[in-house]
Parts: C-alpha cells; sequence; structure tokens
C-alpha cells in the first residue's frame, strides 16, 4: 500500500462519485420528496485523559524539547492522528511525531487526508504497558498510515531498549530494522541519530544527537538554558578580566608619568616611599599625586604612606 493522496483516501473508504451538487436525473424531476434527516457530522476529539508517570512525562517532554526547538518541521506530542474520516475510532497519539516540509501551523488533531502523512514517530513504552499484544496492535495502525520511520523506546528493556520499523516502498511494507546497537538508530529523514543514554534519575531515556555517540544533543529547553547562563557568565568573566587588564594598564603609565615628574623635579622617593608608589592601584589618587609633582618641594609632599592608597 503507497500512500494515497487526499481524493484516493476519500475515494478507497468509499465516498460517493457524484458531488452533493450534481444534476439529478430528469426522469425524477416530477416527484416531490421528503426532506432527509441528515447524519450528525462525525466528531474526532483533540484530547482526552489519560494517566502518565513521570519518567515517561520526562521522556517524553525531553525529545519534544529538543525537536521541536532543533528541526525545521511540524512536530507535536501526544497528539491524536486520524487516517479514516469515517471513523474516529482509528487513531493514534504518538508520543512524538514529526512533519517534515511543512510551514503551516499545527492544527488541533491531525487528519491525514487533509494535512498530509507523518514522516517520523516514537513510542515510548509505559510500565503499564503490556509488552506484545498491544504493541502488535499499534503497530497495525502504524501500517495504515504509512508511518515512514517509526521508533519504540522501552526503558525496561535494557536488552533492547530501542527498536526501529522503516517504511519499505518497494514491498509497500513496515519492516523493522536491523540495528547494529539497540543503543542508537540512525535517522535518515531527519539526518540525526536516536541515541539511548543513562539519566541520572530516570535511568534510561532517549535522545536526538548530531552524532551517534550522543556527544552532540539537540537541548532540552532547561539545558539551552543553562547554556546560555554559562555562556553569559563566561562572557562577563572575560569582559571583567579585560577591563581589569586595561586598569592595570592605566595604572602602570600614570606611575611612570609620575616617576618622570619626580626625576624632572629631582626629587628622590625613599624605599618606602617608592613602594607606596608601586603599591598604589588607585587611578585617582595616581592623577592626584601627578599633580601635587607638579609644585612638590619633597617627595614627601607627593606620596603617601601604602596603607592609604588602594593596591593594585
Amino acid at each position: 500500500m503507497k500512500p494515497m493522496d487526499a481524493a484516493q483516501l476519500v475515494e478507497r473508504l468509499g465516498a460517493p462519485s457524484a458531488s452533493p451538487g450534481s444534476p439529478r436525473d430528469r426522469r425524477y424531476q416530477k416527484f416531490r420528496y421528503k426532506e432527509q434527516e441528515r447524519p450528525a457530522p462525525l466528531e474526532f476529539p483533540v484530547e482526552e485523559e489519560v494517566p502518565e508517570n513521570p519518567r515517561h512525562r520526562a521522556i517524553r517532554s525531553d525529545l519534544f524539547e529538543s525537536a521541536e526547538d532543533g528541526l525545521k518541521a511540524l512536530v507535536s506530542t501526544d497528539q491524536f492522528v486520524y487516517w479514516d474520516p469515517t471513523d474516529p475510532q482509528k487513531r493514534l497519539a504518538p508520543d512524538l511525531f514529526i512533519h517534515l516540509g511543512a510551514t503551516e501551523r499545527l492544527p488541533p488533531a491531525w487528519k491525514i487526508w487533509n494535512h498530509g502523512y507523518l514522516d517520523v514517530a516514537v513510542e515510548v513504552i509505559s510500565p503499564s504497558d503490556a509488552r506484545d499484544t498491544p504493541w502488535l496492535a499499534k503497530l497495525g495502525r502504524y501500517r495504515q498510515i504509512a508511518i515512514k520511520e517509526l521508533y519504540r523506546f522501552d526503558a525496561a528493556d535494557a536488552q533492547a531498549p530501542l527498536r526501529v520499523w522503516d517504511w519499505q516502498e518497494d514491498g509497500d511494507e513496515l519492516v523493522e530494522r536491523e540495528l547494529v546497537t539497540p543503543r542508537h538508530a540512525e535517522s535518515p529523514l531527519l539526518g540525526l541519530y536516536f541515541v539511548v543514554l543513562d539519566h541520572p534519575e530516570h535511568g534510561l531515556t532517549l535522545r536526538l544527537s548530531r552524532d551517534v555517540e550522543g556527544r552532540f544533543l539537540l537541548p532540552t529547553r532547561k539545558e539551552q538554558k543553562a547554556r546560555e547562563t554559562e555562556r553569559a557568565q563566561k562572557e562577563a568573566e572575560r569582559a571583567q578580566k579585560e577591563a581589569e587588564r586595561a586598569d592595570q594598564a592605566e595604572v602602570r603609565v600614570r606611575r611612570e608619568v609620575l616617576r618622570g615628574l619626580l626625576r624632572q623635579r629631582g626629587l628622590v622617593p625613599s624605599p618606602e616611599q617608592e613602594a607606596s608608589l608601586a603599591a598604589c592601584g588607585d587611578p585617582a589618587l595616581l592623577d592626584h599625586w601627578i599633580q601635587q609633582a607638579v609644585t612638590a618641594v619633597t617627595p614627601a609632599d607627593v606620596l603617601t604612606p601604602p596603607q592609604t592608597c588602594r593596591s593594585g
């Protein structure tokens, strides 16, 4: 089954071939007809309350935030996906889905006949989920929507936490991929890797990474904020050091100017007075001493004891 466009999907599901406004056969125009009872329009819910444990929520939220902020695509989490316009019960709610190459806003519910087929989906298995039968049923639903890449993450399965299925165009089938290791898998559509990592609070977790080792993760918003804070702190430290170096350079220039004036006036500071000059790092006080040196009679008229000067 190759992915169909909206018209093909509606036709396959048995929609009438004639449009509602098509002309009626003239042979029946002489008859009068009763007003027809029309069925109530189908409702496609956009949400449903489902219990979720903290670890499942953390894994899902981290994946969603990093993908939404790091990809140029429509990204959603826990949103209903419908593929049959005649049956609202036929639906999925992936923990993460990605639709590439789209610019429109995310709709309240994803209807394939309106919005197109999905590219990538992720299912995070909860401890309350049974491990086999419900998954086989869910896998069957993903086959019906012809998902291109499907990733299944089970943090409780230490031997095979990550499994992957790819849509094979030549066989029109969703086929499980053989992984070199169940700790990472490449996504050809995204140009990224899904990697299994050890989280200090939640145990095994699933993340998106730019490299197979997981060194360059797509950051969550908390991680991005921490990175920005760290960059700002480093920038502030760098600016402070540059300002200190500039102040020290100005202080050195003032000291040399003062020493030059004292020599020009024939004033020779004592070792204690020279120590006072060398210890002073206050540009304002050095400027005051330079002014005093113009008219001073002795070095003592210029230089103050070291304890009265801010060191630099």
